[in-house]
């Protein structure tokens, strides 16, 4: 028992210093995107010590080995003790609990009344309510003394944006006495350099911000963001080129500048360079759409650059402005991408000079993409048939090496063969009823399924149906009624229209294959030859022959592959030691190989098997049953009384 007294005794003590030591009146700040941190130095504890006052300055400077901006961060504060004698733990935090935060501080140091003293530095997010990890530091007070307190540190990698938590200076003892803020930037701080700044109240002083506020209660935090170094330097020749001389090809190219180098593309992330997805104002969204606006008002009606602008234009709108056709998370991408296409359509295979060509070429890695997630194989072929030429046209060793961000992969393997030769059916023949029985994989049983949701209302004709049987192997089954057939004429008109019908599905426009095609490709491939084995004599619906040898057509579509493979193993060639070569042409490859495969294993088991169920019209069964059960009675009975 004592045992368990001096445990609890021990927990008690421990927990005590840490809720101690750790105080729980902070005020919560903003959430929001991955941000870069400065915070004012806070009591660690609770404090009647007064700030005075502080000066602040912030330097924004491009780190010229990265080439991204770092902050360099020097406050000066003069504190004043309106207490006893006091030892005061005083920290500054580096992040908001809850908030991702990657600004790592660089050459930290703190000077008390000008002499440096050592910091202590807590990883521990935990410590606090609210910020976290601290720099921490003690500083001794005598009753109503006055001390100065100089940190500085270099924040770095800032990737367009720099927020400075003032909020804090509200835990020391009153107002902020005088607070004077100079923020130095290496260019005029105006837009669209300087993208977005909080608070206002700020004058412009060559390239600094300058503030100056008395008896200040930090409400509001120095929120900055800016374009960065390389960015502006990349942008500021066609910016002003475009705005001095303006004509309607400068304004294609500015716009062309602030994209992407894949222009369909997304805007790199912050953690890889980029910046835009750390903006949390839409400034730079609206600077680019109004850039956008004026290049098109510019552009001839018609023209191919207006076309090109107005392409480009559809991603980069809400909410699709950061990602652009890299969001393929969104349900909404294969119309975003269809929307962008739209303004080629009449060109596609035929571009009317490069700029057109490597725009359609750009689209085009996100739709054969887009085609092979979506299980839209045979549109993914063509579309790669097209992407190919294209890419050999008009990308450059950097177009290819710049493959578009997508978050997931071609997934080939997953989508349905390029031939369907590969799928030999077995036949019953029940009376006037044709069942014709596939064993299909998963992705396609998905697809066929996906399909009948959406065109529940479309048959082959009023008399044909496909359903998925619900026990193992889950086979399809096309179910062709044929049962108001009176003789071989009336079979042949019903064979010719469910041919008909299915070839008017087959057809190809806008050099597209429409989605109903999927499943009018699937059913042609053998239905017609099962048809035209079907017959009409004696009253009912016989086959013919009781197999059909596939092989001619499996060899058939063997050798088509084969050229299509060798035509690829070409591209893979001129692609070679390419990423475009490694996503697109071996994946493409990986997708023809694995429809080979297939085709492969149905030429070993090449025949359509025909098997016919008739029922008798006789009574003869229930007769059967009949005497059947009365043997089984009688039989009972004897044996009963045998027993006794």
């Amino acid at each position: 028992m004592k045992r368990i007294i001096k445990v609890i005794v021990v927990f008690v003590m421990v927990f005590s210093v840490f809720v101690l030591q750790f105080p729980l009146n902070f005020v919560r700040g903003d959430s929001g995107p991955v941000y870069k941190y400065g915070i004012n130095v806070v009591p660690y504890q609770e404090s009647d010590v007064r700030l005075a006052s502080e000066s602040l300055s912030i330097e924004i400077k491009e780190d010229k080995d990265t080439q991204r901006e770092n902050a360099f961060v020097d406050a000066y504060f003069v504190f004043v003790n309106e207490g006893n004698d006091k030892l005061v733990r005083i920290g500054f935090p580096f992040g908001v609990k809850g908030e991702v935060v990657d600004l790592t501080p660089r050459d930290v140091k703190v000077k008390v009344n000008g002499k440096v003293i050592e910091v202590m530095h807590i990883e521990d997010q935990s410590a606090g309510e609210v910020f976290g990890p601290w720099t921490v530091f003690d500083v001794s007070f005598k009753k109503d003394e006055t001390k100065t307190v100089e940190v500085s540190y270099t924040g770095v990698s800032l990737g367009g944006r720099f927020v400075y938590i003032l909020k804090t200076g509200k835990y020391w003892k009153g107002p902020i006495g005088t607070l004077d803020i100079t923020i130095k930037f290496p260019h005029t701080p105006v837009f669209p350099y300087l993208v977005s700044l909080k608070p206002d109240g700020y004058r412009v002083v060559g390239n600094n911000v300058i503030y100056h506020l008395k008896d200040f209660e930090p409400s509001q935090n120095i929120e900055i963001e800016f374009l960065p170094e390389a960015y502006y330097r990349k942008i500021k020749p066609f910016k002003d080129r475009a705005e001095q001389i303006n004509n309607p090809n400068d304004w294609l190219n500015y716009v062309l500048a602030l994209l992407p180098e894949n222009p369909y593309g997304l805007f790199m992330r912050t953690s890889e360079g980029g910046f835009v997805d750390s903006f949390k104002t839409s400034n730079f969204q609206d600077y680019v759409l109004g850039v956008f606006d004026k290049a098109i008002d510019l552009q001839k009606e018609g023209s191919i650059e207006k076309r090109v602008l107005l392409s480009l234009k559809v991603p980069r709108e809400s909410p699709f402005f950061k990602d652009g056709l890299a969001n393929f998370s969104s349900s909404d991408i294969m119309e975003v991408i269809n929307r962008s296409l739209s303004y080629f359509m009449d060109d596609i295979k035929n571009p009317k000079n490069s700029l057109e060509g490597k725009m359609i070429a750009y689209l085009l890695e996100y739709k054969v993409c887009a085609d092979f997630q979506h299980d839209f194989s045979l549109n993914g072929i063509v579309d790669s048939d097209t992407l190919f030429d294209l890419a050999s046209k008009y990308f450059s060793k950097k177009d290819l090496d710049i493959v578009p961000y997508i978050n997931f992969n071609l997934d080939t393997y997953k989508s349905e063969p390029l031939f369907m030769e590969c799928f030999i059916p077995n036949v019953e023949i029940q009376n006037s009823k044709i069942l014709i029985r596939y064993n299909l994989p998963y992705s396609m049983q998905k697809r066929i399924i996906e399909f009948n949701r959406t065109n529940s209302t479309y048959l082959p004709d009023e008399n044909t149906s496909w359903t998925i049987e619900k026990f193992p192997p889950y086979e399809f089954v096309v179910t062709v009624d044929l049962s108001s057939i009176k003789n071989d004429k009336v079979l042949e008109l019903r064979k010719q229209n469910i041919k008909r019908i299915i070839s008017d599905e087959m057809e190809i426009g806008g050099g597209e294959i429409f989605i109903d095609a999927f499943l009018a490709r699937f059913l042609s491939t053998y239905l017609y030859d099962i048809l035209d084995n079907l017959s009409f004599k004696g009253g009912g619906i016989y086959f013919i022959k009781r197999t059909i040898d596939c092989t001619p057509k499996i060899n058939k579509a063997i050798s088509e592959l084969d050229s299509k493979m060798q035509i690829y193993y070409n591209y893979k060639n001129k692609f070679n030691n390419t990423v475009f070569e490694r996503i697109y042409i071996e994946e493409t490859l990986n997708y023809l190989s694995n429809s080979k495969d297939l085709l492969v294993y149905a030429k070993a088991h090449p025949l359509i098997n025909f098997v016919q169920y008739k029922e008798t019209k006789s009574g003869y069964p229930k007769i059967v049953l009949i005497v059947l059960s009365i043997i089984a009675i009688l039989f009972f009975i004897f044996f009963k009384k045998s027993k006794k």
